[in-house]
């Protein structure tokens, strides 16, 4: 699974100035550029419930965002995006478009890694280390320093918290999230608990700055099993070079640009189905840890030569 660092500098270059100048209409582009804090705070919401690690059934809840009716929480997440007016609602499309290329990403570079280093269920250790050398691969590549040098970064995801609380997420947020996972998947044993998991995302910026000065949560909670980023001469080429893809051998970087490109077909649709009720059959149940949907179809890499149907 790719981690955080990959979601934010994915969703970052999708969003980039050139990017939302050629692609996006005024609106999204100011909502982008405004809210961009949402948008990579929405990157990796999908991951936040794994930061109460010692708490099982609030795990469960990003397990089902990760392979349970995955579609169909997206689209509550736009219907009830759809609603909302103003700040609130541009704030939310942010979060949201964040959350939906955390989707893309996964669908396209986790196929990439299970043909890596096999299933993820069977290998979890080998999907940590191929994706903490990739996360490093790929903030180097981007002229961002060294991985651990992430203060801005976090400190940045935390301005989005309520402006009343610190310790509470955005209002807007909170309810949408939470409304729409109760949609979905009903009352569980334990309601989604989404500020105590914003909570345990504070708890673990504090841990970074303070111990690791690493960004280390991901399916994976590398920071809380002593794990560390490797130094850019640590990267092992193994992970980069001649990755298998259901379309032949590619280096990480032909990978990681094709999943930024799919973010920004998806984001159009995704406008487009906000602002101007557009078309929301692109939505698919996809399993997160294969990239396959329901239908049993790599979505993505089976669409390589066409724009999305």
């Amino acid at each position: 699974m790719p981690g955080a660092f990959a979601h934010i500098v994915a969703v970052n270059q999708a969003f980039c100035d050139q990017n939302l100048k050629t692609t996006f209409p005024s609106r999204i582009r100011r909502i982008l550029t405004v809210y961009q804090r949402y948008t990579e705070l929405g990157a990796v919401s999908p991951d936040f419930p794994y930061l109460k690690i010692t708490d099982s059934h609030q795990a469960e809840w990003a397990n089902r965002m990760h392979y349970q009716q995955v579609g169909v929480l997206l689209l509550r997440m736009i219907e009830r995006v759809r609603q909302m007016s103003g700040e609130p609602q541009d704030r939310a499309f942010a979060w949201l478009s964040g959350f939906l290329a955390h989707v893309i990403t996964d669908i396209t570079i986790h196929p990439v890694i299970e043909l890596k280093v096999g299933h993820y269920a069977q290998n979890k250790i080998q999907h940590r280390q191929c994706e903490m050398h990739q996360d490093a691969f790929i903030w180097q590549r981007m002229g961002m320093g060294h991985i651990g040098s992430i203060e801005r970064m976090s400190r940045h995801l935390l301005h989005c918290a309520d402006v009343s609380s610190p310790q509470q997420l955005d209002q807007s947020i909170q309810h949408l999230w939470y409304a729409s996972l109760l949609d979905v998947f009903g009352e569980s044993e334990a309601a989604p608990d989404i500020n105590g998991w914003f909570r345990g995302f504070v708890r673990v910026i504090g841990l970074v700055e303070d111990q690791y000065r690493l960004f280390p949560f991901s399916r994976h909670v590398a920071a809380f099993l002593g794990l560390v980023y490797p130094e850019t001469d640590k990267i092992e080429s193994d992970y980069i070079d001649r990755l298998p893809t259901p379309f032949g051998y590619q280096h990480y970087d032909q990978v990681f640009d094709f999943a930024v490109s799919h973010i920004l077909e998806y984001q159009a649709l995704l406008s487009e189905a906000v602002f101007h009720d557009g078309r929301v059959n692109w939505l698919k149940n996809w399993n997160l840890d294969t990239g396959y949907s329901e239908e049993g179809e790599l979505t993505v890499w089976q669409k390589q030569s066409e724009n999305v149907a």
